[in-house]
């Protein structure tokens, strides 16, 4: 059963409206706390229905008055009964419609006189017709519902003993009545099950609403805690998704995915490593205004870096015009050194084109591309608060020298690398003596596809 709850601030009862969004009780001090929470646009209407009820059986009243006065047992007391009702409902009627607050200041008193007011004036109805009682006591059946609709349920029943005890004693102390102890237990018994009927649907609904009230609290809680941790996991992907501009693409999407912890563990793995870098750029960045520089830094990052997003290739490392990459780690592909070498030849036309572009300026630029394939350790170098993901091994050493060989425009690849694509490609075998290697190592110049 719903109750209103005060909230007591020194020495006054201060009203806490809850519930539903438009339900009120209304009311001031202790007396609020047996009175069901109403909607207030509910509350309104049921306050002009019963100030129109009462006038109009005041109305009634009067008019059995006039037409019946020779029959009826105490004609002066209708007429009394019919007076007040009629007063009562009409000033009820005109303050309800032109104050709205006055219901907020005055409705448990509102409701009191309606359910314990009432009664006293139809019993007094009932007294003064006499036997004749049959069409007055209909107006008990309005006051019993009106009492299960707005009060708790011990109210309401006292309501009801009050509206029982009233007719039980005009039918004790007036004569005329016909079996009055049958037409009493008729009454109360009537009632009885009304009340107990439509009490039974409000109590029924005040646990829903109840429900649904501590659903939606629950809910509001849900949704402003889910709403506190999708934002917190939002900008934590924000945060995180910032790794693309530092990280390789591979490696940002396997710590975004949450394989962080695997892959930054120390593996061995055979991957194919690309490098590349320019010709002749330290004497032209010793010479070129650091804009210059810049630019030129930024044209060649952009070509080769396109290509190493097409081919899905792990950047390992930048090192002023030198850039470091591998295929097959950390996420695996297939046949990485011919993948490396179609990247390195898809390098030829654009790098081309730059390199064209710096002669009109007067740039003695070009580029060379090595690539070795075997087996590296790849995991995290670095110290507290930063570290780089790369490879290790001969491998990176021999793919790093061949490019350091290659002259302009030279692909150079060791032999494990040719051995994989021979198939495909045109190379040129040559000797080389490579600086940290002890003796000359093959390798072969890629001339282009075959055929």
């Amino acid at each position: 059963m719903s109750r209103v709850d005060t909230q007591t601030s020194g020495t006054k009862a201060k009203p806490i409206l809850t519930g539903l969004s438009g339900q009120v009780s209304l009311g001031t001090g202790n007396r609020r706390a047996g009175v069901r929470m109403v909607p207030r646009d509910t509350v309104r209407l049921l306050a002009i229905e019963a100030a129109v009820f009462i006038a109009t059986a005041g109305l009634a009243g009067l008019a059995i008055r006039g037409s019946f006065g020779n029959i009826l047992a105490h004609p002066r007391a209708l007429v009394v009964a019919s007076s007040i009702a009629v007063l009562l409902g009409s000033t009820l009627g005109l303050l309800v419609t032109f104050d709205r607050e006055f219901l907020e200041r005055r409705f448990v008193a509102f409701v009191y006189l309606c359910n314990f007011g009432v009664p006293l004036l139809v019993t007094t109805a009932i007294y003064a017709i006499g036997p004749l009682w049959i069409g007055a006591v209909i107006l008990y059946v309005e006051v019993t519902i009106f009492a299960f609709y707005l009060y708790v349920r011990p109210l309401a029943v006292a309501s009801l003993i009050a509206v029982a005890t009233q007719f039980g004693a005009v039918l004790l102390f007036q004569s005329g009545y016909r079996a009055p102890l049958i037409q009493w237990v008729a009454l109360v018994g009537t009632l009885a099950i009304i009340g107990a009927i439509f009490g039974g649907f409000l109590d029924r609904a005040d646990a829903i609403a109840d429900s649904e009230r501590s659903a939606r609290s629950e809910l509001a809680d849900i949704n402003s805690d889910l709403e506190v941790r999708v934002n917190e996991q939002v900008g934590e992907l924000t945060r995180l998704s910032r790794l693309r501009r530092f990280l390789s693409p591979q490696v940002a999407d396997a710590v975004l995915a949450g394989d962080g912890e695997g892959l930054l563990a120390p593996h061995r793995r055979q991957i194919a490593v690309f490098f590349c870098d320019l010709r002749g750029f330290t004497s032209f960045a010793s010479t070129a205004e650091p804009e210059e520089v810049v630019d030129v830094l930024d044209a060649y990052y952009a070509a080769v870096g396109h290509g190493l997003r097409t081919y899905e290739a792990t950047v390992g490392a930048f090192a002023g015009d030198g850039i470091m990459a591998y295929l097959n780690d950390p996420v695996p592909c297939s046949d990485p050194p011919r993948r490396a070498v179609d990247m390195a030849l898809s390098l030829t036309t654009p790098m081309g084109e730059l390199v064209t572009a710096w002669e009109r300026k007067g740039f003695q630029l070009g580029y060379g591309v090595g690539i070795a394939y075997g087996y590296a350790t790849l995991g995290t170098i670095g110290f507290e608060g930063r570290n780089d993901y790369t490879a290790l091994g001969p491998v990176v050493n021999l793919a790093s020298r061949l490019c350091g060989e290659a002259a302009h425009a030279e692909l150079l690849i060791d032999q494990r690398t040719h051995d994989a694509v021979s198939d495909n490609v045109a190379a040129h075998k040559r000797e080389v003596t490579l600086k940290g290697f002890p003796a000359p190592v093959t390798a072969f110049n890629v001339l282009g596809p075959r055929g």
